[in-house]
């Protein structure tokens, strides 16, 4: 974390729900939101949110054509958009001023999901392919970090997600199978939602743990170098990671390693001899993509064969079944 302007015991006279918030903003790993970019439902296209107000920017596949997609008021009037993912019918799902809505391009039909009221923000969520629910990530409540809720599909309201350990966890992704990746102090993270049985009201449970000590952490007098874990994809048999500077902007790297088969690494390790096999057998299929420069960006399409990023100078890349990048050119 960044050394406090002025002493840390003067926070104690703060809102707890203004301390979560700076303290969550304080760790981030990128002033923008996780969700930049996603495949349209056939793969066909990218959409990608490049903080223009009141538009994305469609990229046609496997040419890398550039076009804008206008977005309907309110929606438009909203601003620059936090997040985007895609709904398992393949609507769209946006963040924008506290605000959930799901957009159909096609029909330019636009509905409101979900929505918070300050102090309370809406920081990020991420869709479950599989349940079709959603995760959404609440910051400046009355509880410590970052608060989580689950909306089930077909719901309008939301119930509590119990967290124990992960008070400013990050950048929500659910894999093909339903299983959440997010971000942790810089460092990987794999595991579920559950419903506790014993629980009145009903609440989900996160149960999780490092899956990978991806972040680069250090301390010194000049600008911080460390990165950390903020965009996540699965396609195939990879798992796709971005890094960005952690407290900043700018530079970072994108690279790959195996993803987890369904089924295994779902338990934390009993002991670090089992800590240590897992570790070699990640690292040891560590594959570096590229440098990252600006605003990253990371998705994967629906059939696992197709992945999207941006790199260095805002430089897309295309990777079709698993091959190395190839370059569509620049974003903009």
């Amino acid at each position: 974390m960044r050394t406090a302007p002025y002493p840390v015991a003067h926070l104690g006279a703060l809102r707890p729900g203004f301390l979560s918030a700076l303290l969550a903003l304080l760790t981030a790993a990128s002033p923008v939101a996780a969700g930049d970019a996603v495949f349209s439902h056939d793969g066909s296209r990218v959409y990608l949110n490049d903080a223009s107000p009141g538009t994305l920017a469609v990229i046609g596949l496997p040419e890398g054509r550039r076009s804008r997609l206008p977005l309907p008021p309110p929606l438009a009037e909203s601003g620059e958009l936090d997040a985007i993912d895609r709904s398992r019918t393949g609507s769209l799902l946006l963040l924008a001023q506290n605000t959930l809505w799901e957009f159909e391009p096609e029909t330019a039909h636009l509905e409101k999901r979900y929505a918070v009221a300050a102090p309370v923000q809406l920081t990020a969520f991420a869709h479950d392919p599989v349940t079709g629910g959603i995760l959404l990530m609440q910051a400046g409540s009355e509880e410590p970090g970052v608060e989580l809720r689950w909306m089930p599909s077909g719901s309008a309201s939301t119930q509590r997600v119990f967290n124990r350990r992960c008070p400013f966890l990050r950048n929500p992704t659910f894999t093909p199978d339903g299983r959440l990746l997010f971000s942790h102090e810089g460092d990987l993270w794999l595991g579920s939602l559950a419903q506790d049985p014993d629980s009145e009201p009903s609440r989900q449970i996160l149960n999780a743990h490092r899956h990978a000590p991806l972040a680069l952490r250090e301390t010194g007098l000049g600008t911080p170098s460390q990165i950390g874990v903020r965009g996540m994809a699965v396609a195939g048999d990879w798992l796709y990671v971005q890094l960005c500077r952690m407290g900043g902007s700018g530079w970072g790297e994108t690279l790959r390693i195996k993803a987890p088969a369904p089924g295994a690494g779902d338990d934390p390790p009993k002991d670090t001899a089992e800590s240590r096999t897992r570790m070699l057998q990640i690292f040891g299929s560590l594959e570096p993509l590229g440098d990252n420069g600006g605003q990253p960006a990371l998705c994967a399409s629906r059939d696992g064969r197709l992945v999207f990023f941006l790199g260095e100078g805002r430089n897309a890349f295309l990777i079709e079944d698993g091959k190395p990048p190839a370059s569509l050119g620049g974003a903009r």
